[in-house]
């Protein structure tokens, strides 16, 4: 049969008929009669016309007759073609609901008898239909009969028959099953899982007599109660297993007058498999009575009337097979039969003194009232025996019996091999894992999810989503699933589902709108619930607007709609809470997380980076849950782990455990620690491109001993001595710019420092981060320092930096510009920038943009100049460690006589007296043992090279780059001055 899940769509076409779209042809003939179901109604149709400006999901009806039948814009209903042909109709008789109606209708008989053929097919008892007298008018009218048979379809020769209105006094008795047709679906009981509407106490018991309202429950395990008794249960010693409880508050008042509070106990039965089934109708009620407890409110939480608990004993779980939060039904019974004779059947051992247990069991159990027993149903008597009960007659499925039926009952015996009656352990009290919340806002984060809940709890208006940022590994799933298993055990129980993104990465949009339909489904019956939707960005990533369309920019739009359609149906109309977890609010698509309008995500926590004192908490907690540490120097563990997040931590304290094991020790060392520090690696550096500093130290290069001294105070001071810096009240200086002529040993002095100061090194070339695409320069810049945070302590080298960083307004195309305004927010922005060094190299600091070299940013402007002769010593002496010189060598006059040389310069001398070397050997060639001792450098080779090698600066060249920085020093000698007037006119 076919069926499908529609969502309602208003129309104005003047019939009541149902439309569906063009799309829909194959599966469905035009005429054809369908019924849907909406809730626990169910109303029949024919199938009009296909419109092509109709969705596939979306069914078009009549906006006024929709309205008439209760069905709302965007409602989902049950789709489904009537397997058998509709029976024509002799009689329809009709009601207008006032006087004018009926007389408009008496004076236009003709016209509506001749005219509703074209309007309606269909029709049942009880139903609205509305009748277009014309274009502007209609009348809505009630059916009050079809004949002989309803629903039924309008022919010809149908009779209507128009009635006077009538004034109903009484609310009409409808059968339970009528208007459900007797399928339990999802949005047939949906709609029992919101609170009552509060009700006239006065009206209340005739509308419960008359149509047995049926009350909702989640079901609760009894030794929730049994921890905090009530007063009226601590008197109450029955063990009857056919006794439930309910709280007085989620009840109305009138229930409490009642005496013969017994009801019929019928379970809904969850979704199976993500999608929900007809099991409903093999499920056989069973008859239970209802106990009022006085004040259950330290047992179910702040008493929300989504909560609604029914306290009910474990025997009914386990025959229902169902979980907790399972909802159940209850109706009120009016009468209940009493039996004379019972059969009970029990296992082979117990057959000659059941008799006797089961009066006993009768007897303690009837001192406060008749004890009502259902058939085939496993009850544990004692703690040894369990039977199995029919009556007499065999159609009696329940039944009511006292201390009489002990002398007067008649009772059999029979042999059965019972069900295993294993009660499922719903009181366990369950043992997490621990984890450590002493480290980061781990604790502030979770206290924010409890508050976000206790607010929902209170109004589920206010009920708010919750999305958690950080780093990969920084423990956001861990928070999650940490808040997930303190709501979902005793004594709320809160329903979890939990989804891994990373899981469904890849599905299609088909198969991922049936997971998540599945999964919302029993999100819906379980509630009040919570999803975990974790590493969301995974399936939901950000498409940037502009971007030319792909297939996986396409899934991500398309899934994230469906998701935000599924948010915006479900979550305004039932108690789910959302847990999302993403690396960040930029990686989420639009139709999600928006930077404008309403956010579904009203609550985001982002977890901190951790400090030092962080991670000394995080490796003590972890050695001490698993291993026995002894000599561990946990403060200098903490200080080689700058950068690691949570997981990192986590996997060297379990490759610490694998080195003791290895030497077969129980405990864990200094030596073990250090070795796994060796093979560990932190995730953040996962698709980072780190530069090797080098062998070369600041020892390795000769000169600029007073640049030397600035970066070692700027960079290896402040993690050497962290515990002094972390006090200091002002922000440190981490930027410094390197500026002198070309081949004065700028760009060697990055990998130098961080050879020097154990720090990794980025290094980035000007001119590759800038695109002709618009925005990629900004995002590429924006990504660079991203990566620097992920590899923090760092050294974020950029040379060449004034091609990348001009004097903004001389670039034509604006990009320039751009990329500068990105550099300003990302130096000095609100994002701190603490364990990254941002040094920046140039030969034309004049071409920089003022606003760049303000304190802040690259506040520190270190000048490179020419060496002189001392530093040409000790350069020329730096870089020939490793070469073999005569003893007739000397440096120092070749350092007198290189005048205007730079340091790149000195080692073209080097690399050229080399080759003079080597073309000498060459001349007079000795044997191969003998090459290594007859290669030599001597004075003459260094005097031969310093005729060839010139200066790479001319000395117009040098004038020009010293009238450069003389000026720019003079800006900035200016820029002091006029900062200290304005500091001394505050003052």
């Amino acid at each position: 049969m076919f069926e499908r899940t529609f969502t309602v769509k208003y129309l104005t076409l003047k019939k009541c008929f149902c439309y569906i779209s063009d799309k829909q042809t194959r599966a469905i003939d035009q005429g054809s009669a369908v019924k849907l179901s909406s809730g626990t109604s169910t109303f029949y149709f024919t199938v009009g016309s296909f419109l092509g400006n109709l969705k596939e999901t979306e069914i078009g009806i009549n906006g006024i007759y929709a309205k008439a039948l209760g069905l709302k814009e965007k409602d989902p209903v049950i789709f489904s073609l009537c397997s058998k042909p509709i029976p024509g109709v002799k009689t329809l008789d009709i009601t207008p609901p006032n006087k004018d109606d009926y007389e408009i209708l008496e004076l236009m008989a003709n016209d509506v008898q001749s005219t509703l053929l074209n309007q309606l097919r269909i029709v049942q008892n009880n139903q609205k239909v509305v009748i277009w007298i014309s274009n502007s008018l209609n009348v809505i009218v009630n059916v009050d009969g079809v004949k002989p048979v309803s629903p039924g379809r309008l022919d010809q020769l149908t009779e209507v028959v128009i009635k006077p209105p009538v004034v109903h006094t009484n609310p009409k008795k409808v059968d339970a099953k009528e208007n459900g047709g007797g399928i339990w679906s999802i949005n047939g009981f949906l709609k029992y899982f919101a609170p009552n509407k509060p009700v006239q106490e006065e009206s209340i018991l005739d509308i419960y007599k008359a149509i047995g309202v049926p009350f909702v429950f989640r079901l609760h395990p009894l030794a929730d109660v049994l921890r905090c008794p009530s007063p009226n249960l601590a008197n109450n010693t029955s063990k009857n297993v056919f006794n439930v409880y309910a709280s007085k508050n989620v009840l109305p008042r009138c229930v409490e007058k009642r005496e013969d509070l017994v009801f019929s106990f019928r379970p809904i039965l969850p979704p199976r498999d993500f999608k929900y089934t007809d099991d409903n109708d093999a499920v056989n009620d069973i008859l239970v009575r209802l106990c009022l407890l006085d004040d259950t409110k330290n047992v179910i939480g702040d008493g929300n009337e989504y909560f609604k608990p029914l306290f009910v004993d474990e025997g009914i779980f386990k025959h229902y097979d169902v979980e907790v939060g399972s909802k159940v039904l209850l109706r009120h019974i009016d009468k209940v039969e009493e039996v004379n004779k019972i059969e009970i059947c029990t296992s082979k051992g117990f057959v000659k003194e059941i008799k006797e247990k089961f009066k006993f069991y009768i007897g303690e159990n009837c001192k406060d009232g008749k004890l009502i027993l259902n058939s085939n149903f496993v009850i544990n008597i004692s703690d040894e025996h369990q039977v199995l009960l029919k009556f007499t007659p065999n159609d009696l499925k329940s039944c009511f019996v006292d201390s009489d039926f002990i002398r007067n009952g008649q009772l059999t015996v029979g042999e059965l091999q019972l069900p295993d009656f294993s009660p499922k352990v719903i009181d366990k009290i369950e043992k997490f894992d621990e984890i450590c919340l002493d480290f980061s806002n781990f604790k502030e984060i979770l206290d924010g999810c409890y508050t976000c809940w206790n607010i929902g709890c209170k109004d589920i208006n206010n009920l708010e989503n919750i999305l958690i940022t950080g780093k990969p590994g920084c423990g956001k799933s861990t928070l999650a699933q940490e808040f997930s298993k303190k709501i979902s055990t005793s004594p709320i129980y809160i329903h979890v589902e939990t989804i891994s993104c990373k899981e469904i990465k890849g599905k299609t949009v088909d198969s991922l709108h049936k997971f998540f339909e599945g999964k919302f489904m029993k999100l819906v019956y379980y509630q009040p619930s919570l999803l975990i939707l974790d590493d969301l960005h995974v399936i939901c990533e950000n498409v940037i607007d502009g971007a030319e369309p792909t297939q996986q920019s396409l899934l991500f739009n398309r899934t994230s709609e469906i998701l935000a359609s599924l948010f915006n149906d479900l979550l305004k109309k039932h108690f789910i809470q959302i847990i999302a977890t993403a690396e960040s609010t930029l990686k989420l698509n639009k139709n999600i997380f928006d930077s404008r309008g309403v956010h579904f995500f009203k609550n985001i926590f982002t977890i901190k980076e951790l400090n030092k004192l962080d991670r000394i908490n995080l490796l003590k907690f972890a050695f001490e849950k698993d291993t026995n540490i002894e000599d561990v120097d946990l403060e200098n563990l903490s200080l080689k782990t700058e950068g690691y997040v949570a997981q990192d931590l986590v996997d060297l304290v379990n490759k610490c455990i694998f080195e003791s094991y290895k030497d077969e020790l129980a405990t864990v060392n200094n030596d073990h620690c250090l070795k796994a520090l060796e093979a560990s690696s932190s995730l953040s550096l996962r698709n980072v491109q780190l530069h090797t500093p080098g062998n070369r130290d600041f020892s390795d290069i000769g000169g600029l001993e007073d640049v030397k001294k600035i970066l070692i105070e700027s960079m290896l001071w402040p993690a050497q001595y962290a515990n002094i810096f972390a006090n200091a009240p002002l922000r440190l200086q981490s930027g410094l710019l390197l500026y002198g002529p070309p081949g004065t040993g700028k760009t060697i002095l990055a990998g130098a420092a961080a050879k020097q100061c154990n720090l990794r090194l980025i290094s980035i070339k000007g001119p590759e981060l800038l695109s002709k695409y618009i925005g990629a320069s900004e995002q590429a810049v924006r990504d660079v320092f991203e990566k620097a945070q992920s590899a923090k302590p760092c050294i974020l080298f950029f040379d060449e930096f004034d091609s990348l960083a001009p004097r903004r307004g001389h670039d034509n195309t604006g990009v320039t510009d751009r990329v500068v305004n990105q550099f300003l927010t990302q130096l000095d922005g609100v994002e701190s920038l603490t364990g990254v060094c941002v040094l920046a190299a140039t030969s034309r600091p004049d071409l920089l943009d003022p606003a760049l070299l303000r304190p802040g940013r690259l506040d520190k402007q270190i000048l490179c100049p020419l060496p002189d002769q001392p530093a040409r010593l000790a350069i020329l002496k730096s870089l020939s460690k490793t070469l073999n010189f005569s003893n007739d060598v000397d440096l120092g006059e070749i350092a007198s006589t290189t005048h205007g040389f730079s340091g790149a310069d000195l080692q073209a001398v080097l690399y050229t007296a080399q080759m003079s070397a080597v073309e000498h050997l060459l001349d007079d060639p000795v044997d191969d043992e003998d090459v290594d001792d007859e290669t030599e450098i001597n004075q003459g080779h260094l005097k031969e090279a310093l005729k060839t090698t010139r200066p790479s600066l001319t000395l117009e060249d040098r004038r020009k780059y010293d009238r450069i920085y003389a000026k720019f020093q003079a800006n900035e000698d200016l820029l002091e001055l006029q900062g200290g007037k304005q500091r001394a006119t505050l003052a």
